[in-house]
Formats: structure tokens, C-alpha cells, sequence
């Protein structure tokens, strides 16, 4: 008890605090408080929630971006890798080395030199992205290359060289070097002997920067981001600009802060401003890195940002507005009523308020004003009577001018009644012939309405046209997808059959230098038989030559069929792309698609609403007989009105002859206006 007691204390003393505020204050106060706090706690946190979405979304997509072109960077350092691979582990190029190194004969080593520069010119000329290829041998350089002046700075570094191939222990190995106000990208891998594994030189093979760039330029991640790689050191090995190749990255915090990630191969951090993605790319000790300018990725939140504080601004705006005009609404009549209190307190009961609101308030005003009139009129017939009793005598006295005046008074307007009947008959003709030009213009509008309702048929009619060329289209994209599919399927089952033709154009090289070795043992054999073995010679020489041209014809082959296979890559990953087209195209076609179906939606729509307006005109054209009907039973009335008019003009003939009875009572009024005046005389109400 004691508590609710307390209860009910704290309850008074805080109702009491509220109550010395104007209840007009007290609504706006409790209206904004309801209505602002929610929605600016709404508001932020919309903000916080979709930036952090955005944020997780902007970081995900970053990172996989950064995958994917690392995948793209490895993929072209592993086709490079294959060059020097392949050319390495050739047989030619291996009895090639073999013959420079161990040959004793200058013209052997001659021969081997230059044709091991035209292998390694035929095998590196069609590739674009290849810069220079070299081949070291002790203290000689057998390359194909276009800038001699790398090639003698090479040779000037050859013991770098050799440690970096050894390094590698016969793997490819790719460094980045700077030469000549240039900046080159090269594969070195050391040579070994296949049989033997005894090292027969390094290789040598540089990679355009262009090409390089090319791998991951057109790789958009926003607005002022950037894309580049740099190496262990933090220097520049790659960058869209292709600016300070080779030089240390500006920002030694950046690039320390990468390398600070606990060895990681792939993570994203925020740094100054920006959100960075990095990858280290495989078989290198290169970095991609990724910077995304936070005002990029928070650009769509912070516009969610401002539009939520205009609307809160507005909200803010319309809640004042409002709490302000329902404060009003209370207060001003609550402070009506207390002047109408206020003024019947001091006997004013002509003071009144017209309240038409169907509120309480707006009740007890009502209440209230006609208790006041019925208290006013109480006192207006009380006065009405002393006025009467005062004026009875001179009423007696003057009742016989007066009646004649008022006889007059009535026939004229009786008069003016009659006139303005006539008048007001003319009127309702004139109002007829409007309202029949009014139904033409309906008749019109019915008109336009049937030819609007007509266009929007022909308008659906369209869109369903549109809507089965878009399936049509559809099923096209499918044929030429499946179409597509079978090129990529014959291309791949060709290149399988070139390796098949490469393999025995091997094989018949091979059995060319069976051949030969047989036709030198064949003209050993022939020279031993002397004279009787001359034209065994001649066959064997033939069979020499042969077999030159067969090994000859099987190199040629093979390398055709190098540039058939090359070729064939491309073509695949061109229809690859076609095929990703065709599946953008559907996608586009089928957003057509709902886009027609909304359309032929939005015209059953509208039909409808034609066919209501149509049904409104037809019941306006129906409404204007009725309205037609009420004004000639207006007319009917207005003459009748004039006839009574006349009949009482007649009538007030007749009111002469009561005036001589009205004397008989003006003494008896005069006696009763008295006391009746000293009644009434301490209320207002007039």
C-alpha cells in the first residue's frame, strides 16, 4: 500500500511539472519525441547496415577480382615457362648444345651455332609477346633478339645469370631487370642433358611488358582505384602507366605493411584511405596489389547517408507542421470556450463560438453555446415582451398609418416576388440550354474516350506481337549457344589430332635419321666393295638425300602445325568468349521479356480504367435528364409562386381593419414594459 501510495506520488509530482507547461507545447513536445527519435534511429541505422554491406560486398568482389587476374598473370608466366621448357628438352636443340660443347670440329660448331639460332628464331619469331630469347654457352650467346645492347648487358652479367638458372635448379626462374632506361621482364632456366644431366647452358627468354599489362588492364575495380605488382623488394614491376618500372614503391608504410600480413599469399586490410587487395603470384616472389578508394566503395552509402537526412528533415519539418497545427487545434478552442465562460460570467450572452469540429472539445463548445441560447433567448423573449409593452402605446396610436404603410409595403413586394419569379423561370430556360451543351461536350469526351480505348487495344495488341518475337529471339540465342558449344567441342577434337600428326611427324624424323645413319654404313659398306659397289654408293647417296628432305619436311610439319595448334587456342577461347556473350544476350532478352510483360500488364490497366471513365460519362449523360427534369419542376414552381404572391397582396386589405383593436391595449402595455425593463436590464443581449 505504502508503495503504490509512493507510486502514485511520483506519478502527481511529474504530471504536475507538465501540467505548468500550455497543453499546445506539451502536444508538440510528445508529437516530435514519438515521431523524430525512431526515425533518426532508423535512419542510422539503415546507413551503418547498408554501408557495411556494401563494404563486405566491395571486399569480396576486390578479392576475387585479385584471384582471378593473378590466376591470368600465372597462366602467362606458365606459357612462357613452356617456351623455354620446350625448346630447352628439344632433341635439336639438345644435340645442338651437345656439339658446341664437345665438338672439337670449328665448322661442326659453326654449323650447330647457326642452326641453333635459327631454331630459336623459328620457335620465338610468331610469338608477339616474346621480346628477345638467348641461349648462354660458356662465354658465347646464340639469341634472337632485336635489342643487341640487352643482349651485351647480359653477357656482362653472365655470372648473375648463372646464379639465378642455379638457383632455380633446372626450374624456370623470372627476375625483373633495368637496363638502358627500360624495364625488361626475363625467364632463365638452366639446360641440363636429358641422358645425362650435365648442364649444356641457360635459356634465356623476355616477356613484353606490354603483353604482360595487357593480362590485367582492362580489370575495372572503381573509381580512382589502382592495380599493380611490385616484388619483394616493394619495387615496381608491372603498373597501367607503365611509370617507374624498377623503382621502390613511394610509400615504404604500404609496402612494409604488406609484407607484415604473417606471410599470407592473399589478404585484404584498409590502408590510408583506401582497402587493398593483394596476391602474391605463384613462382615468382611478385605481389598484385589492389587499392580501392574508400570514397568509391562508400559513395552509394553515403548517398543513402544524405537522402535519409533529407527525409528526416522533411519528417522533422512535416512533424512540427503537424504537431503544431494539432497543438492548435486543442488550444484554440479550449481558449474560445474560456472567453465564452469568461464573458456569460459577466452577463454577456450575445458572445457565442461556432465550433463545427466532431471532437469532445468541439461537443462541449456546442453544449455550452446552446445553453447560452437558450439562456439569451429566454431573456431576449422576456425583453422582447417589455419592448412590446413599452411600445404598445405608440403601436395603438400609430397602428393605423402603420398598417396602411405596411399594406404597401407588402403589395410592393408581392410585386417583386412576382418579377422575380418571372425572372428566375427565364433563368432555369437559359440553364436548360447549358446543360444540353454540356452533354454534347460529354458526347465528345464519350467520343475521344472510345478512340483512346481503341489505340490502347492496338497498344496490347503490339506489346503481345513483341512478346512472342522476344521468345523467337530467345530460342535463337539457345540454337546459336548449342552451336557455339559444338564449334569449341571440333576445335578441341582437332588439336587433339595435331598432337596426334605431331607425334609422327616425330616419328618420321627419327626414322629419317635411321635412314641416313643406314645410307653412311651403306656407302661405307659400297666403298669397302671397291668398284663393285659403286652403284650401291649412288643408291645409298640417294637415300641420304631422302632422307634429309623427309627430316626436312617432318621440321616444317611440326612447326605448321605449332602455329595450327597456337592458332587453335585462340579460336577457343574466342568462341569461349561468344559463348558468354550468347548468355548475356539471353539474359538481356529475357529482361525484355518482363519488360513487354509489364508493359502488356500496364495496358489491361488501362483498358479498365477507359471502360470506368466510359461508364462515368454515360451515367453523367444520364444525370443531365434528371437535372433537366428538376428545373422544369423549378419553373412549375416559380409560377405558383407568383399566383400566391398576387393572392396575398390581396390579403392585406384585410389587415387595416384589425389595427382599431390594437388601441384598446396600450394602457395595459405601458404598465407591464415597465416592470419587465427593470428585470432584464442587468443581462446584455443584444
Amino acid at each position: 500500500m505504502v508503495l503504490k501510495n509512493g507510486y502514485k506520488k511520483i506519478i502527481l509530482s511529474i504530471v504536475s511539472i507538465f501540467r505548468k507547461i500550455k497543453v499546445k507545447f506539451r502536444l508538440m513536445i510528445s508529437f516530435l519525441i514519438l515521431s523524430i527519435v525512431p526515425l533518426v534511429f532508423l535512419g542510422f541505422f539503415s546507413y551503418n547496415l547498408s554501408k557495411n554491406s556494401i563494404e563486405t560486398k566491395i571486399e569480396m568482389y576486390s578479392k576475387q577480382i585479385i584471384e582471378q587476374a593473378e590466376n591470368n598473370l600465372y597462366s602467362e608466366l606458365e606459357k612462357h615457362n613452356s617456351y623455354s621448357i620446350e625448346i630447352s628438352n628439344s632433341k635439336d636443340v639438345q644435340d645442338m648444345l651437345k656439339t658446341i660443347n664437345e665438338s672439337t670440329e670449328e665448322y661442326e660448331k659453326y654449323k650447330a651455332n647457326s642452326d641453333l639460332r635459327d631454331v630459336i628464331s623459328r620457335r620465338l619469331a610468331t610469338l608477339k609477346s616474346v621480346s628477345f630469347g638467348s641461349i648462354f654457352i660458356e662465354d658465347e650467346m646464340i639469341h634472337y633478339s632485336v635489342n643487341n645492347n640487352l643482349n651485351k648487358y647480359l653477357i656482362e652479367n653472365k655470372e648473375m645469370i648463372e646464379e639465378i638458372a642455379e638457383s632455380g635448379g633446372g626450374k624456370p626462374i623470372w627476375i625483373s631487370i633495368e637496363y638502358d632506361d627500360s624495364y625488361h621482364l626475363i625467364n632463365i632456366r638452366k639446360i641440363n642433358n636429358i641422358s645425362t644431366n650435365k648442364k649444356l647452358g641457360y635459356i634465356i627468354i623476355g616477356l613484353r611488358n606490354e603483353r604482360f599489362l595487357d593480362v590485367y588492364r582492362n580489370i575495372n575495380l572503381g573509381e580512382g582505384a589502382d592495380l599493380f605488382i611490385v616484388d619483394s623488394k616493394g619495387r615496381y614491376i608491372s603498373n597501367r602507366e607503365m611509370k617507374g618500372l624498377g623503382k621502390l614503391h613511394g610509400d615504404k608504410d604500404f609496402i612494409n605493411r604488406i609484407f607484415k600480413e604473417d606471410g599470407t599469399i592473399s589478404n585484404t586490410f584498409d590502408y590510408d584511405g583506401y582497402m587493398v587487395s593483394y596476391k602474391y603470384i605463384e613462382g615468382t616472389d611478385w605481389i598484385l596489389v589492389g587499392k580501392i578508394p574508400f570514397s568509391y566503395i562508400n559513395k552509394e552509402a553515403n548517398g543513402i547517408r544524405t537522402s535519409v537526412f533529407f527525409f528526416i528533415s522533411i519528417c522533422i519539418i512535416f512533424s512540427i507542421l503537424f504537431s503544431y497545427f494539432i497543438s492548435i487545434s486543442i488550444s484554440f478552442p479550449l481558449g474560445n470556450m474560456e472567453k465564452l465562460i469568461n464573458k456569460a460570467k459577466e452577463g454577456n450572452l450575445i458572445y457565442s463560438i461556432e465550433d463545427d469540429s466532431r471532437d469532445e472539445i468541439g461537443d462541449v463548445i456546442r453544449g455550452f453555446n446552446h445553453m447560452i441560447e437558450n439562456i439569451r433567448k429566454l431573456i431576449l423573449e422576456v425583453s422582447d415582451l417589455s419592448q412590446k409593452v413599452i411600445n404598445h402605446s405608440i403601436l395603438v396610436n400609430n397602428s393605423s398609418e402603420q398598417s396602411k404603410i405596411s399594406s404597401r409595403q407588402i403589395s410592393e413586394v408581392m410585386n417583386q416576388v412576382a418579377v422575380g419569379a418571372s425572372d428566375q423561370a427565364e433563368n432555369l430556360a437559359n440553364g436548360v440550354g447549358s446543360i444540353n451543351i454540356l452533354a454534347d461536350d460529354i458526347n465528345k469526351v464519350e467520343e475521344d474516350m472510345k478512340f483512346v480505348a481503341e489505340t490502347a487495344n492496338g497498344t496490347k495488341k503490339l506489346s503481345q506481337n513483341s512478346l512472342n518475337v522476344v521468345k523467337a529471339l530467345n530460342e535463337k540465342a539457345s540454337q546459336t549457344s548449342s552451336a557455339s558449344d559444338r564449334v569449341i567441342k571440333n576445335i578441341t577434337n582437332l588439336s587433339k589430332d595435331m598432337e596426334q600428326i605431331v607425334k609422327i611427324t616425330k616419328t618420321i624424323s627419327t626414322i629419317a635419321d635411321q635412314t641416313n645413319l643406314l645410307s653412311l654404313n651403306a656407302s661405307i659398306e659400297a666403298a669397302k666393295a671397291g668398284e663393285a659397289g659403286r652403284g650401291f654408293s649412288v643408291v645409298a647417296n640417294e637415300v641420304k638425300k631422302l632422307a634429309d628432305q623427309s627430316k626436312e619436311s617432318s621440321k616444317e610439319i611440326k612447326f605448321i602445325i605449332d602455329d595450327i595448334l597456337n592458332k587453335t587456342s585462340d579460336t577457343t577461347k574466342v568462341a569461349h568468349n561468344a559463348n558468354k556473350f550468347m548468355e548475356e544476350q539471353m539474359n538481356i532478352v529475357k529482361e525484355t521479356d518482363s519488360s513487354l510483360r509489364s508493359i502488356y500488364e500496364s495496358m489491361e490497366s488501362l483498358m479498365e480504367r477507359v471502360n470506368n471513365v466510359s461508364q462515368s460519362i454515360k451515367s453523367a449523360l444520364d444525370s443531365k435528364e434528371n437535372v433537366l427534369d428538376s428545373i422544369e419542376n423549378i419553373s412549375a414552381i416559380s409560377e405558383e409562386t407568383a399566383s400566391i404572391a398576387e393572392e396575398v397582396s390581396a390579403t392585406t386589405q384585410e389587415q387595416v381593419a384589425s389595427s382599431e383593436e390594437l388601441s384598446k391595449l396600450s394602457k395595459y402595455l405601458d404598465e407591464m414594459s415597465k416592470k419587465l425593463n427593470e428585470s432584464i436590464s442587468v443581462f446584455k443581449v443584444n
